[in-house]
């Protein structure tokens, strides 16, 4: 008999469709996940998987379940067939990350901020976040942890993206003199891991966090972009990084996951599309992948920006939150990629301990350190952009 016949197989397709439905996905939705991890998956191999006409292998088992954001041994321990098991000591995967105490938060001894306390590893660490008040921080803590129980609760439909850019964006406007790289990595990171619990939060945070950043990115430059003409768009799904690949030319020159976000210019009644935006919460997150599709942009005139909140730290030692950036004088492999390499158009980092360029580079392009409300340079770089776009394509 086939494996694909085998009531042990059928079994675990029937839970993949459920974990699909349950999480308020369509095939196409779906496929659009799946395509970052299965090169030219579209919805018809989905629907041909659910329908028992194609085989999952086992890393096409993990890359589907992952796209779903299940831990595959949460999910395949299910089913009393498999042997694998989560580890006895460390069923959740989180032992070596830290987590804020609840309610920890007091004022800091120097004035004008917060101490919170981060447990793990059987230590303790102490991070500061100056500019924060005590009852600011509580009732971020308090919005957070409501998000991401209700996560909890598969009845009331919540995506895990849509919980992390509320609680992001909550956060950000009431923290709004706090380091904003601060806030995602000790924050809302942090207590996503503690308090999800439907599957692997850390495995589960890869693509939903990122999401969640994306849709944050498109909320928060909105308005100010639209003031200027211009619109932003998250891009989703497989889809819609498709489409906008199509509309910039480069469609066949790169993989359609590598652009996260599509800025579009309006003239005339018309909707024209002239850059994008990579996003990175964390520049670990593989930005090197980025460069093809990037310098294609660039060379097409379009405009490439790396968006990221450089976050990093380096526990148990120190939780410091520094990125990885390193400094003019001695830069990083990343940092290189902006300054020597040029190969984005420019960088705009959101952790206020990021090393800004000076002002001029190997490669001309350069990498700005900011908050996000307090002089933000990056809806007037689109703006301005998207007027010498106008001017160098003849619709001025």
């Amino acid at each position: 008999m086939q494996t694909i016949y085998d009531p042990r197989y059928k079994a675990l397709i029937a839970r993949l469709v459920s974990l699909r439905e349950a999480g308020g996905l369509t095939q196409s939705d779906l496929a659009g996940r799946l395509g970052g991890l299965l090169v030219g998956f579209r919805q018809s191999d989905v629907s041909k998987v659910e329908s028992l006409q194609r085989r999952l292998d086992v890393v096409e088992v993990a890359d589907w379940l992952a796209s779903l954001d299940q831990n595959a041994a949460d999910v395949l321990g299910e089913f009393d067939w498999w042997a694998g098991e989560s580890s006895p000591t460390d069923p959740t995967g989180n032992e070596a990350e830290f987590v804020p105490k609840p309610g920890s938060a007091v004022p800091s001894p120097n004035g004008g901020g917060v101490l919170v306390t981060l447990v793990g590893q059987g230590v303790q660490h102490e991070v500061e976040f100056p500019g924060a008040s005590v009852p600011d921080y509580l009732e971020v803590e308090a919005e957070t942890i409501r998000l991401f129980r209700s996560l909890n609760d598969a009845s009331l439909n919540l995506k895990n993206r849509d919980a992390i850019f509320r609680a992001l964006d909550f956060a950000m406007r009431k923290l709004q003199s706090v380091n904003p790289s601060d806030v995602y990595r000790h924050i809302v990171y942090r207590i996503y891991l503690r308090e999800y619990a439907r599957s692997q939060p850390k495995q589960s945070w890869v693509r939903a966090g990122g999401e969640g950043v994306e849709l944050f990115i498109e909320s928060w430059y909105r308005d100010a972009l639209a003031a200027r003409g211009i619109e932003i768009k998250a891009l989703l799904s497989g889809e819609e990084k498709k489409s906008a690949l199509n509309e910039m030319g480069i469609a066949g020159h790169v993989g359609k996951a590598k652009l996260d976000i599509a800025l579009y210019g309006l003239h005339g009644g018309r909707r024209i599309i002239f850059g994008g935006i990579h996003s990175k919460a964390s520049l670990a997150e593989r930005v090197a992948d980025d460069v093809p599709c990037s310098k294609a942009m660039m060379e097409t005139g379009l405009l490439s920006v790396l968006w990221t909140f450089d976050a990093k730290d380096y526990p148990p030692r120190d939780l410091t939150n520094r990125g990885e950036l390193g400094t003019p004088q001695t830069p990083s492999t990343k940092r290189d990629l902006i300054e020597r390499d040029g190969a984005f158009d420019v960088c705009f980092s959101y952790n206020t301990r990021t090393f800004p360029s000076q002002p001029n580079t190997a490669s001309g392009k350069r990498i700005f350190s900011s908050p996000l409300l307090l002089a933000d340079p990056l809806p007037g770089y689109v703006s301005d952009f998207w007027q010498q776009f106008q001017m160098r394509n003849g619709l001025s």
